[in-house]
C-alpha cells in the first residue's frame, strides 16, 4: 500500500513539473551576395584537378628558364596569392594535400638560385625586389652568367637620352630613374667600382657625364656622307658581292619587321693595301680593358667598305616588341669577308691583341662583319655584347654560323669595333661604370675616329662593359662590329681534371690512403673494385717504368757522347734544366742524372767483367822481341784485360 502511494506521488510530481520547450529558432540565412566558405576541398576542385595542378607545377619547377617567361606571369601571380592565403593555416579536411601543393608552389616561386629570382623580378617589373636580390648576390659574391647579364640589361631596355634629352639631364621620368637604379645594381655585380669622383651635374641625376675621350687628328675630316648623298662614292663600289643567305623577318631572333640578308665577297673585292698604316694603340684612362687603335685602315679603304654597303643597300632594323613599342636601330649590311681581307686586317691588329687569355689562344676575327649606318633618330640602347662563334663559308658557297674546327670549340672574348668615318656630330660610343655613389653611373663617351678600332672584353660576365651607341645629331655614322675569336686550348686536360675532382671524394681520405698513393684511392672511388683499381694502377706503374728506362737510355747516350762532343752535351744539359721549376723537381732531375751516371759505369764494368770471365781477352799475336815496339799494329787483336 505504501509502495503504491509513493509511486503515485512521483507520477503526480512529474505531471506538475513544467516541460522543456523545444528550440524552434531557425538558422539566419546569409545576406544576398555573401560568399559561402566551403568546408571541403572537394567542393571546390576535384581530386583529379588537384593532381593535375601538382603534376604541372612539379614539371615546371624542373625548368626555371620557362617559368621566367612572360607567358607564366599570371601563373606566378596566382602562386603568390596562394602562398599568401596559406600563411594562416589550412582546413583540416585537406591539410596534407594543401601542404604538398604549397611546397611545390614555394619551390616554383622562389627558384633555385638568385639569378632565376632576379630574372623573374625583372620580368614582373618588380624593380625594388630586383635591387634587393642583386644586393644579396653581391654580398654573397655570386657571379651571374653572361647570358643572364645580357638578358637583364635587355629587359630593362634603358634609354639614356630619351627624345634628345641630355645624358646627365635631371629632367627624367620617375620610371627612367628607377630603371637606371636597377641598371646600376646590375653593374655592381659584374664590374669594378669606378673611383672617379666627378659628381653628376645635378643631385637628382642618375648619370655623371665624364670628359669625352677624343683622339681625332686636328686635320679636317673627310666628307664621306656627302659623297654618299650625291652618289659619287659608288664609283669605287665593287660588283662581286653575292647573297649567301636570307632570313625572313619573322624568323629572326628577336622577330623583326625586315629580313636579314647576308652577303659574301670574292677575294680582294675590297682590297687592303700591303702598306700597313702607322697604327698606335691607346688605353682608356678610366675604363678597364678598353683600348683604341688608330690608323688601322687608310681613309680610302674605309670609303671602299662604305661604297660596298651602299651599292647593295643598308636595310632597316626594327625589332617587333610587345605592346606596340618600336626601337629604330641602325640600318645594317651583313658581310662575310673573304679570307684575303681578313688575313690582312688581322695582321695589322694582332700585335695589339692579347695572344692568350686564361689559356685561350687568339685565332683571328669573326668573318661575319655587321656594318651599321646610324642617322639622326636611330639609337642603340644600353647593352652588353654577347659571345659569338666564328662564322664562315663552306667550299660549296653555303654559310656556316659556327665554323669552329672539329673538336676545337671557339668563341669570342673581345669586341672589335671599327669606325669608318668621323665627320658627323654626336654618335659617341658611351661606356658606363658604377660610380662610388650607389645608384649613380659614370658615363665615358668615346669619340669615333675614322679608321680606328675600339677593343674591349665581352666573353665573360666579370668585366663585360655596358655601352651604347649615342644618338647621331647630324650626318651619318658608319661602323663595323665584329669579334676577336679565341681558341679554347687544353679542353681535354681540363675534362680530365674535372673527372679526377669528381671521383676524388674526400681529399683527406685520398691523401691519407693506406697505399701511400692518392691516385689509387681515386681509382677505388671511381670503380668500386679492388681488381679494377689494381689494373689501372699497373698501367701507371708500367708507364713510369718505361719512362725510367727512357731516361736512363738518354742519360747513357748523353754521358757517352761527352767524350767526343763536349759542347753538344753541355747544351743538352742546360736545355734540360729549362723545365726545372722548383727545388723538388731539381732534386729529382739531379737524382736521375746521378743514377744514370752510376748506371753507365756499372754497365761498362759489368760487360768487361763478363768478357774477362769467359776468356774473351788475350794478348795480341806480336813478334817475339825482348822489348815490345813503341808502336804496333793491333787492328786485328782482341781487347786486353789488365797490364
Amino acid at each position: 500500500m505504501a509502495h503504491s502511494k509513493s509511486a503515485k506521488r512521483k507520477r503526480n510530481a512529474q505531471v506538475n513539473v513544467p516541460k522543456k520547450l523545444t528550440k524552434t529558432t531557425s538558422i539566419t540565412p546569409p545576406p544576398d551576395g555573401a560568399p559561402c566558405e566551403p568546408k571541403s576541398l572537394q567542393t571546390v576542385i576535384s581530386d583529379e584537378e588537384l593532381d593535375v595542378t601538382i603534376e604541372t607545377l612539379t614539371t615546371l619547377a624542373q625548368y626555371p628558364s620557362l617559368t621566367k617567361s612572360k607567358a607564366c606571369k599570371d601563373l606566378r601571380v596566382a602562386v603568390y596569392d596562394f602562398r599568401q592565403s596559406c600563411t594562416t593555416g589550412v582546413n583540416a579536411a585537406g591539410r596534407w594535400t594543401a601542404l604538398r601543393l604549397m611546397a611545390k608552389l614555394k619551390s616554383f616561386a622562389e627558384g633555385a638560385n638568385l639569378t632565376a629570382r632576379v630574372t623573374a623580378a625583372l620580368a614582373d617589373e618588380k624593380y625594388l625586389d630586383a635591387r634587393i636580390l642583386l644586393a644579396e648576390m653581391r654580398l654573397r659574391c655570386e657571379q651571374p652568367k653572361l647570358g643572364a647579364l645580357c638578358r637583364w640589361v635587355r629587359d630593362l631596355d634603358v634609354v639614356t637620352q630619351p627624345r634628345g634629352v641630355s645624358l646627365d639631364s635631371p629632367s627624367r621620368s620617375a620610371r627612367d630613374g628607377e630603371l637606371l637604379g636597377v641598371l646600376d645594381a646590375v653593374l655592381r655585380v659584374s664590374c669594378p667600382i669606378d673611383c672617379n669622383t666627378k659628381p653628376p651635374s645635378s643631385s637628382s641625376s642618375r648619370i655623371a657625364l665624364q670628359t669625352t675621350w677624343d683622339l681625332r687628328p686636328p686635320t679636317a675630316p673627310h666628307q664621306v656622307y656627302a659623297s654618299v648623298l650625291d652618289r659619287s662614292i659608288l664609283s669605287s663600289a665593287p660588283d662581286s658581292l653575292r647573297i649567301v643567305e636570307t632570313t625572313p623577318g619573322h624568323l629572326r631572333k628577336p622577330p623583326n619587321h625586315h629580313p636579314a640578308i647576308l652577303y659574301a665577297s670574292e677575294p680582294n673585292t675590297v682590297r687592303l693595301s700591303s702598306d700597313c698604316p702607322p697604327i698606335e694603340y691607346h688605353n682608356h684612362p678610366n675604363v678597364p680593358n678598353l683600348g683604341l687603335a688608330t690608323n688601322v685602315l687608310w681613309p680610302a679603304e674605309c670609303k671602299a667598305i662604305i661604297a660596298a654597303g651602299e651599292s647593295v643597300g643598308f636595310l632597316p632594323d626594327t625589332p617587333i616588341r610587345e605592346g606596340g613599342d618600336t626601337s629604330v636601330l641602325a640600318h645594317n649590311f651583313y658581310w662575310i669577308v673573304d679570307t684575303a681581307f681578313h688575313d690582312t686586317l688581322w695582321s695589322r691588329m694582332s700585335p695589339f691583341v692579347p695572344a692568350s687569355v686564361n689559356g685561350r689562344l687568339s685565332r683571328g676575327l669573326n668573318r661575319r662583319f655587321r656594318v651599321y649606318r646610324y642617322v639622326p633618330g636611330a639609337e642603340y640602347r644600353c647593352h652588353i655584347d654577347g659571345a659569338w662563334p666564328p662564322s664562315g663559308i663552306r667550299p660549296d658557297g653555303t654559310y656556316v654560323y659556327d665554323d669552329s674546327p672539329a673538336g676545337k670549340k671557339q668563341s669570342s672574348l673581345f669586341t672589335f669595333l671599327l669606325y669608318l668615318n668621323d665627320e658627323f656630330q654626336g654618335g659617341e660610343t658611351t661606356f658606363f661604370m658604377p660610380a662610388p655613389l650607389e645608384g649613380t653611373l659614370n658615363a665615358y663617351p668615346v669619340r669615333p675616329v675614322m679608321g680606328a678600332v675600339a677593343v674591349f672584353p665581352h666573353g665573360e660576365a666579370r668585366g663585360a662593359l655596358l655601352h651604347e651607341g649615342t644618338s647621331v645629331r647630324k650626318g651619318a655614322k658608319y661602323i663595323i662590329r665584329t669579334d676577336i675569336d679565341m681558341l679554347i686550348n687544353g679542353s681535354t686536360a681540363f675534362a680530365m681534371v674535372i673527372e679526377v675532382l669528381f671521383y676524388m671524394g674526400n681529399l683527406e681520405d685520398a691523401l691519407t690512403s693506406p697505399t701511400s698513393y692518392p691516385f689509387m684511392e681515386i681509382f677505388l672511388q671511381a670503380t668500386y673494385s679492388v681488381s679494377r683499381s689494381a689494373t689501372m694502377a699497373s698501367i701507371i706503374t708500367t708507364l713510369a717504368a718505361c719512362a725510367t728506362v727512357r731516361h736512363l737510355a738518354s742519360t747513357f747516350r748523353v754521358f757517352w757522347s761527352l767524350a767526343r762532343d763536349i759542347v753538344t752535351t753541355v747544351i743538352s744539359c742546360l736545355l734540360a734544366l729549362v723545365n726545372v721549376g722548383s727545388s723538388a723537381v731539381f732534386i729529382d732531375v739531379v737524382s736521375i742524372s746521378v743514377s744514370g751516371l752510376y748506371s753507365s759505369y756499372l754497365a761498362a764494368a759489368s760487360l768487361l767483367l763478363y768478357r774477362r770471365c769467359t776468356n774473351g781477352f788475350k794478348l795480341p799475336d806480336l813478334p817475339d822481341q825482348t822489348t815490345l815496339p813503341a808502336l804496333a799494329d793491333t787492328s786485328d787483336a782482341q781487347l786486353v784485360w789488365g797490364p
